[in-house]
């Protein structure tokens, strides 16, 4: 069956869905692809020196919702689907301060392989199940912008095709 008879064939709210949909997966590429390389390259050395672009920089991508997917990793909590298991160290000290001060010294190499004392421990997600919960969230807010972006034609195809 031809596709285009078929698309045609579907109710206005529908065929404004699909578009919408369609929009939406069209700005995502833009802006992981086009956009942001573009303002990375532009902006060079304020990244460099400051750490990041200026602030209007993301304002489109927020406007339109997309950044929201980008940014999920600080949307869907580590402990909703992972269990702490994985013991950090949140304060650390050289062994000799920890003798002096005397301080419980449980035995830690930090990450860069300096050896010494930490002094309190917290746990955490293991970095696999943090991965997947950053996946599960990226992806949930993929969907649910999607789903907005369908209701948003949806509602502009009914529109339209009642006024004609």
């Amino acid at each position: 069956m031809d596709l285009k008879k078929l698309f045609q064939s579907k109710p206005a709210w529908l065929k404004g869905g699909i578009k919408g949909s369609i929009i939406c997966v069209i700005l995502f590429l833009f802006y992981l692809l086009i956009y942001f390389p573009v303002i990375n390259n532009i902006y060079a050395e304020d990244i460099a020196i400051y750490g990041g672009t200026p602030a209007w920089t993301t304002a489109i991508p927020l406007f339109t919702g997309h950044l929201f997917p980008l940014f999920s990793g600080f949307v869907v909590p580590y402990g909703f689907f992972c269990k702490s298991t994985e013991p950090i160290c949140t304060q650390w000290v050289i062994e000799d301060i920890a003798a002096e001060e005397g301080l419980d010294c449980v035995p830690w190499i930090d990450g860069e392989g300096g050896a010494g004392c930490c002094i309190e421990q917290s746990t955490a997600p293991t970095d696999t199940c943090a991965k997947i919960s950053d996946g599960v969230g990226f992806a949930g807010l993929m969907i649910l912008l999607m789903g907005i972006y369908f209701v948003i034609g949806a509602i502009i195809g009914r529109i339209i095709h009642q006024k004609s």
